[in-house]
């Protein structure tokens, strides 16, 4: 009886861990600091990585879309954690990208799987002007870190 009684103290501690261990801290803009909204259209769990640490990202329902709101000023990373299971085959990956927000706009995020080369993230900002209403971003680049 003893022996149950430890397996399962030492089941229940190690399961403790894993999930407070595991679970990243979610990623909130600073109080008061201008932000801009990110769209998320994509597949998997959006995720942001600033000054070298990841964070999860929690998204909001507005007008029907999941949105979050990003720091601006600086570049950031962004990116989402993918796993598709298909019976046999599993596969997951963890696409990203860094670009420098700007105050008061709007972007869309969107990751999925390609069927050639693995899966792929993209962010584009949203403009009105244009006849598909977005409009590529200049400061698009490599991530920093992985989200």
């Amino acid at each position: 009886m003893k022996r149950l009684i430890r397996s399962c103290a030492g089941a229940l501690a190690c399961g403790a861990a894993l999930l407070s261990g595991c679970a990243l801290p979610v990623y909130k803009p600073a109080p008061g600091a201008p932000v801009a909204k990110v769209q998320w259209m994509g597949f998997g769990v959006p995720r942001v990585c600033q000054d070298g640490k990841a964070y999860q990202v929690w998204t909001q329902e507005s007008g029907g879309n999941q949105t979050f709101e990003v720091a601006t000023g600086s570049r950031i990373s962004v990116g989402a954690w993918m796993y598709f299971d298909h019976g046999n085959v599993n596969y997951s990956c963890q696409p990203a990208l860094s670009f420098v927000p700007l105050a008061g706009q709007s972007y869309l995020a969107n990751a999925g799987v390609r069927t050639s080369n693995g899966c792929f993230f993209e962010v584009v900002r949203a403009d009105a002007g244009k006849v598909t209403g977005v409009a590529l971003d200049d400061s698009v680049g490599a991530p920093l870190c992985r989200p």
